[in-house]
């Protein structure tokens, strides 16, 4: 059965920007069976990102244990907004999904991100310094779903933007089929989770390269 949005959902998308892959299905066909649990991904986590040239803290995300997933806090300027995560193994890489509790879509920029009420996928990766989390979308990717096949299901919003319908199973594979060509992830969203002030500070000074340009 195919979701349609409600019309002031079309709007507040379009008001979004074709920014990020989203979509109104997650990654997991069945929670504990298509997802896995992270140990080392929980806990509280400075974010870091590249203003400017400028390696720069963003937020802070609180990442809790939650039935085999997680329970995400992320604060941003004094504004708390509310997720839960799950992560899902495709070939060789971890992805976290993402859906936000929240409906006060304003109340900061990860939450903007998520204007739909949809899931994004970020993909997670283990760094020294904790973890680089990379949004999946780029205009390659976009290309790519117009020629996917078997053809990804999906709502087009305008002439740019879409927002994905198709089935966990479809959505896994077009992730592992895509995996060979990092351009999916280029000039996205990267975020470095580290531990604290300390950490933060290494990193600003041995590890910006994630982050760089």
């Amino acid at each position: 059965m195919r979701h349609q949005l409600p019309a002031w959902l079309l709007l507040a998308a379009l008001l979004a920007g074709a920014g990020c892959l989203q979509s109104l299905h997650p990654l997991y066909s069945e929670k504990g069976k298509d997802t896995v649990y992270l140990p080392e991904l929980a806990g509280n986590w400075l974010t870091l990102a590249n203003e400017d040239g400028e390696i720069e803290p963003q937020s802070r995300w609180q990442l809790r244990p939650a039935g085999g997933g997680y329970s995400i806090t992320i604060t941003e300027k004094g504004q708390a907004a509310e997720f839960e995560g799950w992560v899902v193994e495709i070939g060789a890489a971890h992805y976290l999904d993402t859906w936000p509790r929240d409906a006060g879509f304003l109340a900061n920029q990860v939450l903007k991100l998520h204007l739909l009420p949809a899931h994004l996928f970020w993909r997670a990766e283990a760094r020294p310094y904790g973890w680089l989390l990379e949004l999946v979308f780029s205009n390659e990717l976009y290309d790519d779903l117009k020629s996917a096949e078997p053809p990804l299901s999906r709502q087009r919003l305008d002439r740019d933007y879409v927002v994905l319908d198709a089935s966990p199973a479809q959505l896994r594979e077009f992730l592992r089929a895509g995996q060979a060509r990092p351009a999916y992830l280029h000039g996205t969203v990267r975020l470095a989770l580290v531990s604290g002030e300390e950490a933060a500070r290494t990193y600003q000074a041995q590890l910006g390269a994630d982050l760089g340009d």
